[in-house]
């Protein structure tokens, strides 16, 4: 007789164990249509009540077989540093949120149209404390997991929860870890008025161990009850106000005239001890006066909405700058519809003024300008009008986001979104004649300061997007220049003549131009069967890298020309070419199918023979860099472009360098 084995034996041992438990309990009560006695009926309320208790009792035995069987299981096994990094990872990309009892899990779009239907919650990372007895007992005592709270997605019970789980409960840590609020007023509980609601979260025990406050779309009356409470948070130091758009007055006939910002009463309550570093206000404004605008703020963020006309509570070009000039501090700088100008300017086109004799210098601590440029007609002459105001230190990031309605017509305005990029790019405080970079594609426009007499990098296939921070050395200064998503669809190109372009590169520093990327779009404006139509890219003598986005080809091919084309002036024997100092020619495509023919293989090979035949001794050897997506496209190897020819991979070059996040 063979033996059993091990697992055979412990799965027949299992198996029997079923089969008994299973016969035990179809047995406990008679079938159906069977007769009972008096005596039947009072044993078949007794099994009811076994039944009962039995189920409790199974089901607090299935939680605690799961609990047991996920303690076993390699994640549980994580040290704990690890598992409260993962549990962060959870908390903020698995979020709780308030659902209606009916609605499905999946939609999620039900809560902005009617939030007064939503009653329930689901728990979103919070179910990381049910999973396993250790992982409860990790979440539960990392304290730094529970101070961000957003209060519209919690049910009321978990307000004294979270409070006792970032409170320390040992000696060796600090008892009063900082709290952070999050309150989208419009999302509370329909049966709660607004005042109760914030009242019941902001108490003032909790108010002293506040470290940053975000009030979303709250009432004109909500908002100022919070401002006038502000002296009860001794510890805050990030503050943000969002007024709800339905905070609007209202015509005669009930039918809204206008989202009307509100300016702040000029007496708040004055703190003892302002520590504000971080503040930003939507819709709302202080007065400059204001003892929230302290030299300590650090972080600053400014929005309007769109009107219809303008309102003198939203600041103005000298209101402004009078309130930079306080922040000496100042590290982040966010402006969306701010500053209105002075009059409503009705210019057909708009004009770059003249730059300040005496402009406001911000200080070197800034890093980070971002600027959305109001949608009515007079957003970018206001636009330009407060960059000719200011100089920007090198080393910020600077992202300037055009939206679609730039003048009456409704229609992009190529020349002013140009000289936007100019102005924000004379704004940069350079020191002599420094290297810079410049990139032009259909939508935007990048550039790059460079601090340094030459970019750390050499040329490369890696020489990449415009504001990869692998790419330049620390302390450059990137400006991007773009239009925001929306206006992107179904809409022409900005740049869509030459005359757009000559319009962006003029009192540029063209001869210190160092790396040139152009879309398809931008090379057929410019370079055209007949020559280079935008002469101001004639003065870029200093290009060693050029870099062209493949879209359509036959669009590349008079440029390809230009480069190997060399001209005599004059009665001159000297050469003359375009880019002279050009060492590398960069090819990639952001499209999977992307072909490109054999004249255009005989384009490029004409231009890399060209090259060589010119190079100066000091010149290094020409390079091509080439997309892998393009290597079928052509016979390369009868093109015979030996070692100056090299593939990379579409993940080696950036194609999309305009990356930052808009307002």
């Amino acid at each position: 007789m063979t033996s059993l084995s091990s697992s055979d034996s412990n799965f027949a041992r299992r198996e029997q164990a079923r089969l008994a438990w299973s016969n035990f309990v179809d047995t406990r009560v008679e079938s159906e249509g069977t007769v009972l006695s008096p005596s039947q009926v009072q044993d078949l309320e007794y099994e009811l009540d076994l039944a009962e208790e039995s189920a409790a009792r199974v089901k607090r035995l299935v939680a605690r077989a799961k609990r047991l069987r996920n303690q076993s299981t390699w994640p549980a096994q994580f040290p704990v540093e690890l598992l409260e990094r993962i549990f962060l990872c959870v908390r903020d990309t698995w979020k709780p949120r308030a659902v209606h009892w009916s609605m499905r899990s999946d939609d999620r779009y039900i809560q902005d149209s009617v939030p007064y239907h939503w009653c329930g919650y689901e728990f979103g990372w919070i179910n990381i404390t049910f999973v396993c007895s250790l992982w409860r007992e990790v979440a539960i005592n990392f304290l730094a997991l529970w101070n961000r709270i957003d209060c519209s997605t919690l049910d009321k019970r978990w307000r004294d929860v979270f409070v006792e789980r970032s409170n320390s409960r040992t000696e060796s840590m600090d008892p009063q870890l900082p709290l952070h609020y999050q309150l989208t007023i419009h999302s509370r509980p329909a049966r709660l008025e607004a005042s109760a609601w914030t009242k019941f979260w902001l108490t003032e025990s909790i108010g002293s161990r506040l470290r940053s406050l975000h009030l979303n779309k709250v009432q004109r009356s909500d908002a100022l009850a919070v401002l006038n409470g502000l002296p009860s948070f001794p510890g805050l130091i990030d503050l943000s106000v969002r007024l709800s758009v339905r905070s609007m007055r209202s015509t005669a006939d009930g039918e809204p005239s206008q989202w009307e910002p509100m300016e702040m009463p000029a007496r708040l309550p004055a703190f003892k001890s302002c520590r504000l570093s971080r503040v930003a206000f939507n819709r709302i404004f202080p007065p400059i006066a204001s003892p929230i605008f302290s030299p300590a703020i650090t972080h600053l963020q400014l929005e309007a909405f769109r009107w219809t006309g303008l309102h003198p509570f939203i600041p103005s070009v000298e209101t402004l700058l009078n309130l930079l000039r306080r922040l000496s501090r100042l590290e982040t700088l966010l402006l969306r519809g701010v500053p209105r100008p002075r009059e409503i300017l009705d210019l057909e086109e708009p004009t770059l003024p003249l730059r300040s004799d005496d402009p406001l210098i911000l200080p070197p601590s800034l890093k980070d300008f971002k600027y959305k440029v109001a949608e009515e007609s007079w957003g970018i002459p206001v636009t330009l009008d407060f960059l000719s105001r200011i100089t920007l230190p090198m080393g910020a990031d600077i992202y300037i986001e055009l939206g679609r309605r730039y003048d009456d017509t409704n229609q992009p305005n190529d020349a002013g979104h140009a000289m936007v990029a100019r102005a924000a790019a004379l704004a940069v405080s350079k020191e002599g004649s420094n290297p810079w970079r410049l990139k032009i594609t259909g939508w935007a426009v990048g550039m790059v300061f460079s601090r340094e007499t030459h970019f750390s990098q050499g040329v490369n296939p890696r020489y990449r997007s415009l504001d990869s921070t692998n790419n330049v050395t620390c302390g450059d200064t990137h400006i991007i220049v773009d239009r925001d998503q929306t206006s992107r669809r179904g809409s022409d190109d900005t740049f869509s003549s030459d005359s757009s372009v000559s319009q962006l590169v003029q009192e540029l520093p063209m001869e210190d131009l160092e790396y040139l990327e152009l879309s398809s779009v931008i090379a057929r404006v410019c370079f055209t069967a007949e020559g280079v139509l935008c002469t101001e890219l004639l003065a870029a003598r200093a290009v060693r890298h050029l870099a062209l986005r493949v879209g359509d080809h036959t669009k590349l091919l008079p440029l390809l020309n230009c480069l190997s084309e060399v001209r005599t002036e004059g009665d001159s024997s000297t050469a003359t070419r375009l880019f002279p100092k050009l060492e590398a020619l960069t090819l990639h495509c952001l499209q999977y199918h992307a072909v490109v023919d054999a004249q255009f293989g005989a384009a490029l090979a004409t231009v890399v023979r060209s090259r060589q035949e010119y190079a100066t001794p000091s010149q290094k050897l020409f390079r091509v860099f080439v997309s892998e997506r393009l290597r079928h496209s052509v016979d390369w190897e009868t093109l015979s472009l030996g070692p100056h020819l090299t593939f990379f991979e579409y993940g080696d070059f950036d194609t999309d360098s305009f990356t930052f996040v808009g307002l």
